[in-house]
């Protein structure tokens, strides 16, 4: 749903949830003819500013504007429909995104 969603852990739920980013996949009516359409989406964390951000198809699609707190991190996948599948990448490939370029640049502020 392009949300952002993060708990500190404090509660076993609530925490911040706020819209973020454009939507994909079925929920996107200018996207309906493309149903069966594949999107890469990527989440990361940048430590050092305690930031999140977002990538949509290999481009940058933002950052998650609640900055993080040090610790473990889960990731977490929400489909919306029965038949929706998701594959994970979690570094054992590479990733779509520059993420080099990315950990070498400043564009995070």
């Amino acid at each position: 749903d392009g949300d952002f969603v993060f708990n500190d852990g404090a509660k076993p739920y609530g925490g911040v949830w706020e819209p973020f980013g454009p939507s994909w996949g079925r929920v996107d009516a200018h996207l309906a003819e493309k149903e069966a359409a594949t999107f890469t989406v990527g989440c990361g964390l940048d430590a050092e500013k305690h930031q999140v951000f977002f990538t949509l198809n290999g481009k940058l699609v933002g950052v998650a504007s609640t900055t993080v707190l040090e610790g473990e991190y889960a990731a977490a996948v929400s489909l919306h429909a029965f038949g929706d599948t998701a594959v994970l990448n979690l570094g054992t490939e590479p990733f779509v995104y520059d993420i080099e370029g990315f950990c070498a640049s400043p564009q995070l502020e």
